[in-house]
Protein backbone atom coordinates (compact mmCIF):
# COMPACT_ATOMS: atom_id res chain seq x y z
CA UNK A 1 0.00 0.00 0.00
CA UNK A 2 1.07 3.51 -0.87
CA UNK A 3 2.38 5.80 2.53
CA UNK A 4 -0.39 7.97 2.84
CA UNK A 5 0.20 12.03 2.08
CA UNK A 6 -1.75 12.97 4.88
CA UNK A 7 -2.67 12.67 8.31
CA UNK A 8 -5.58 14.63 9.96
CA UNK A 9 -8.02 14.20 12.66
CA UNK A 10 -10.34 16.75 10.62
CA UNK A 11 -12.88 15.28 8.22
CA UNK A 12 -13.30 18.81 6.49
CA UNK A 13 -9.75 19.12 5.87
CA UNK A 14 -8.93 15.59 4.66
CA UNK A 15 -12.05 15.80 2.47
CA UNK A 16 -10.83 19.31 0.94
CA UNK A 17 -7.39 17.40 0.51
CA UNK A 18 -9.37 14.58 -1.07
CA UNK A 19 -10.94 16.85 -3.77
CA UNK A 20 -7.87 18.49 -4.75
CA UNK A 21 -5.05 15.73 -4.66
CA UNK A 22 -7.06 12.85 -4.94
CA UNK A 23 -6.86 9.69 -2.49
CA UNK A 24 -9.07 7.93 0.10
CA UNK A 25 -10.38 8.02 3.04
CA UNK A 26 -12.69 7.19 5.66
CA UNK A 27 -15.12 10.20 6.53
CA UNK A 28 -18.52 10.71 7.42
CA UNK A 29 -21.20 9.63 4.68
CA UNK A 30 -23.29 13.13 5.83
CA UNK A 31 -20.18 14.87 4.75
CA UNK A 32 -19.27 13.64 1.71
CA UNK A 33 -22.84 12.37 0.25
CA UNK A 34 -23.25 15.55 -1.86
CA UNK A 35 -20.49 14.60 -3.85
CA UNK A 36 -21.00 10.74 -4.20
CA UNK A 37 -24.70 11.90 -5.54
CA UNK A 38 -22.74 14.46 -7.61
CA UNK A 39 -20.67 11.04 -9.04
CA UNK A 40 -17.55 13.17 -7.92
CA UNK A 41 -16.83 10.85 -5.26
CA UNK A 42 -17.51 7.25 -5.09
CA UNK A 43 -17.87 4.22 -2.13
CA UNK A 44 -15.26 1.80 -2.01
CA UNK A 45 -17.13 -1.98 -2.65
CA UNK A 46 -16.79 -4.05 0.44
CA UNK A 47 -14.25 -1.49 2.61
CA UNK A 48 -15.51 -1.73 6.26
CA UNK A 49 -17.39 0.40 7.89
CA UNK A 50 -16.63 2.25 11.03
CA UNK A 51 -18.85 3.91 13.36
CA UNK A 52 -18.72 6.37 15.66
CA UNK A 53 -20.25 6.32 19.50
CA UNK A 54 -21.07 10.26 20.66
CA UNK A 55 -21.02 10.46 24.21
CA UNK A 56 -22.31 13.69 26.62
CA UNK A 57 -20.76 14.02 30.06
CA UNK A 58 -21.59 16.54 32.34
CA UNK A 59 -21.36 18.04 35.89
CA UNK A 60 -24.02 16.75 37.69
CA UNK A 61 -25.11 19.66 39.18
CA UNK A 62 -24.68 21.79 35.94
CA UNK A 63 -27.53 24.70 35.70
CA UNK A 64 -28.05 23.32 31.58
CA UNK A 65 -28.84 20.05 32.81
CA UNK A 66 -32.51 20.31 30.74
CA UNK A 67 -31.35 21.76 27.72
CA UNK A 68 -28.29 19.08 27.29
CA UNK A 69 -31.06 16.72 27.64
CA UNK A 70 -32.87 18.12 24.57
CA UNK A 71 -29.51 18.02 22.97
CA UNK A 72 -29.50 14.45 23.55
CA UNK A 73 -32.72 13.65 22.97
CA UNK A 74 -32.16 15.49 19.16
CA UNK A 75 -28.99 12.86 18.74
CA UNK A 76 -31.56 9.94 19.48
CA UNK A 77 -34.26 11.02 17.21
CA UNK A 78 -32.15 10.84 13.95
CA UNK A 79 -32.06 7.19 13.86
CA UNK A 80 -29.34 7.02 10.55
CA UNK A 81 -27.41 9.23 12.01
CA UNK A 82 -26.91 7.38 15.44
CA UNK A 83 -24.28 4.71 16.14
CA UNK A 84 -25.84 1.89 16.46
CA UNK A 85 -24.84 1.24 20.27
CA UNK A 86 -27.03 4.38 21.20
CA UNK A 87 -30.02 2.40 19.00
CA UNK A 88 -32.71 0.63 21.62
CA UNK A 89 -32.42 -3.11 21.99
CA UNK A 90 -35.08 -5.01 20.64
Amino acid sequence: LPIPSLHTNLARVALDYMLQAGGAAYLPLTLCQAYIDKGILHLVENAPEMHRDVFASYHKENSQQTLIEEVINLFRQYDSQVAPSLQPTP
